[in-house]
C-alpha cells in the first residue's frame, strides 16, 4: 500500500484558498439568484399594478351607464336650423307644459259606451296620471282615450303609466299606444331578446378563439375585456350626451336622454372591431392594430361632427370604443394578464386539447410548434409587441 504524502504548508494554503473561492462563488450565486428574484417580483408587482389600474379605470368609466335614460324621436336631436325643430321649440316656448304627447287607449267601442266612461274614471285614479279625456268625434264603433302623465312624454312616469294601463285592462279589448308606449315596447323587446343574443355571441366568440388558440382562458379573457371596454364606452356616452359634458365643444343641446337604438348599434360595431383586434394579436399581426385603429377612429369621428344628435352619439361612441380597446385594453390590460398568467394562458382540459389538435385552426404556411414553452414564447412576443410601442 502506498504511503500517504505529507501535507506541506503550501498545500494546505492552496486548499484553504480553493475553499474560500468556492465559498465566495456560492455566495455570489446566492446573491445573484436573490437579485434576479427581486427583479422578477418587481416586474410582477408592476404588471399587477398596471392590470388593476386599467380595470379600475374601465369600471369607473362605465359607472354613468347605470343611470341611463332612453328616449326616441325627440325633435331636439335635430339641428336648431331645421324647420321641424324650430316649430317644436317655438311651440314649447309659447305653450309650456302643453307639448306632452298623451298616451292613447284605442278600443272598438263608441265613446258613449258606459264601459268606456267607467274605465276612463278608473284611469284617473292611477299613479302618475294628470288628466283623462275621451275623443267623441270618431266613428261610432271606435273610441280613443287620451291619458296625460306627469313629466315628459317619454319619462319614467309616462312609461310607468303605460305599464299600469296594460296591467289594469278594461273589461273589453284595448290597445295602448303613443310614443311612451313605443319606447316601452322597444326597450322591453330588447331586454327579452338580449340574453339570447349575448349567449349566442359569447358561444360563437369562445368557439372561434378556442379553435384558434386551443386555450380556454384566452376566449374568457377576451369576453371579459370586451365587457369592460363596452361598459366604459357606454358610460362615456351617458356622461357626454345625457349629462351634457362637452356639449359646448361638440355643439349639441343635452336633454337628459340617449337615443334607444344607439347602444344597440354601438354594441354590434364595437364588439366586432374588438374581436378583430383580438384576432390580429393572436395571429401575430399586432403591428397593424395602432394604424388600423387610427383609420377607423377618423371614419367614426366624421360621423361625430354631424348635425343629427343620434348620428353624433353613434360616431363619438364608436370612436371612444376603438380608442379604449386599441390602447388601454390591447396595449396595457392584455399584456399584463399574459405576463401574470404565463403558461396558464394556454391551458385547456385534456379532452378539449385533443379536440383542438384534431379540428383546431392552424396556419398552413407555418410549421407546427409542438413544444409548449416555444409556443408560449411565440405567442407572448405577439402580445408584448403592442405594449412595447405604447
Amino acid at each position: 500500500m502506498r504511503a500517504a504524502l505529507p501535507q506541506t504548508p503550501s498545500h494546505n494554503a492552496a486548499q484553504n484558498k480553493l475553499a474560500t473561492l468556492s465559498t465566495n462563488s456560492s455566495h455570489r450565486t446566492i446573491e445573484g439568484a436573490k437579485h434576479v428574484s427581486l427583479i422578477v417580483d418587481e416586474k410582477y408587482a408592476h404588471t399587477t399594478t398596471q392590470a388593476v389600474a386599467a380595470v379600475a379605470v374601465l369600471i369607473a368609466a362605465g359607472v354613468p351607464f347605470l343611470s341611463v335614460n332612453f328616449g326616441q324621436g325627440d325633435p331636439r336631436i335635430l339641428p336648431a336650423s331645421y324647420d321641424s325643430r324650430a316649430v317644436a321649440d317655438t311651440l314649447s316656448a309659447r305653450f309650456p307644459g302643453e307639448q306632452a304627447e298623451p298616451i292613447k287607449i284605442v278600443a272598438q267601442r263608441p265613446a258613449t259606451d258606459p264601459a268606456v266612461i267607467a274605465y276612463a274614471r278608473k284611469i284617473k285614479t292611477l299613479p302618475g296620471v294628470d288628466s283623462v279625456t275621451i275623443n267623441d268625434s270618431l266613428p261610432r264603433n271606435l273610441s280613443i282615450t287620451s291619458v296625460m302623465a306627469h313629466g315628459t312624454t317619454q319619462g319614467t312616469t309616462a312609461q310607468g303609466v303605460v305599464d299600469s294601463l296594460r296591467t289594469n285592462r278594461a273589461s273589453y279589448p284595448t290597445y295602448v299606444t303613443g310614443s311612451a308606449a313605443f319606447l316601452s315596447d322597444f326597450t322591453d323587446n330588447i331586454a327579452q331578446r338580449l340574453p339570447w343574443a349575448l349567449a349566442l355571441i359569447a358561444v360563437a366568440t369562445f368557439l372561434l378563439l378556442f379553435l384558434m388558440t386551443g386555450s380556454v382562458l384566452v376566449p374568457i379573457k377576451a369576453l371579459a375585456m370586451n365587457v369592460l371596454s363596452l361598459g366604459a364606452t357606454f358610460g362615456a356616452l351617458v356622461w357626454i350626451f345625457q349629462d351634457g359634458h362637452l356639449s359646448g365643444l361638440l355643439g349639441f343641446q343635452p336633454f337628459g336622454t340617449i337615443e334607444v337604438w344607439v347602444p344597440v348599434v354601438v354594441f354590434v360595431f364595437a364588439f366586432g372591431l374588438s374581436m378583430d383586434y383580438e384576432v390580429f394579436l393572436l395571429s401575430r399581426i399586432s403591428r397593424i392594430i395602432t394604424s388600423a385603429a387610427g383609420l377607423v377612429m377618423i371614419v367614426f369621428l366624421g360621423f361625430a361632427i354631424g348635425d343629427n344628435l343620434g348620428i353624433k352619439q353613434v360616431g363619438l361612441a364608436l370612436a371612444i370604443a376603438v380608442l379604449v380597446d386599441a390602447t388601454l385594453v390591447r396595449c396595457v390590460l392584455v399584456p399584463a394578464t399574459m405576463t401574470l398568467l404565463e403558461k396558464a394562458n394556454w391551458w385547456a382540459p385534456a379532452p378539449l386539447r385533443r379536440l383542438h389538435d384534431r379540428i383546431g385552426l392552424k396556419e398552413a404556411s407555418s410549421p407546427v410548434i409542438t413544444d409548449t414553452s416555444t409556443s408560449l414564447e411565440a405567442r407572448w412576443m405577439t402580445q408584448s409587441a403592442c405594449a412595447s410601442r405604447s
